[in-house]
């Protein structure tokens, strides 16, 4: 090792940099996620509204009256 090496390592060796790594995989979680928001996506354009949809914006609306009304 020198003082004038470009890298002050023992045998004048270039750093490990992120891009030096290759591209990180996507875990499987990550994938599911993935997988479950296109399919919520195909089944909001296949059926827009449904018992289900209408469902879920009743509770929304009444959680977000609620916190409304706490303040």
């Amino acid at each position: 090792m020198c003082v004038t090496d470009e890298y002050p390592t023992e045998y004048n060796i270039p750093p490990i940099t992120d891009a030096d790594e290759p591209a990180k995989k996507p875990s499987i979680t990550e994938l599911e996620i993935q997988a479950l928001k296109c399919v919520d996506a195909v089944e909001r354009i296949a059926d827009p509204i449904n018992v289900f949809s209408v469902s879920k914006a009743i509770i929304k609306l009444s959680a977000h009256v609620a916190r409304l009304r706490r303040k």
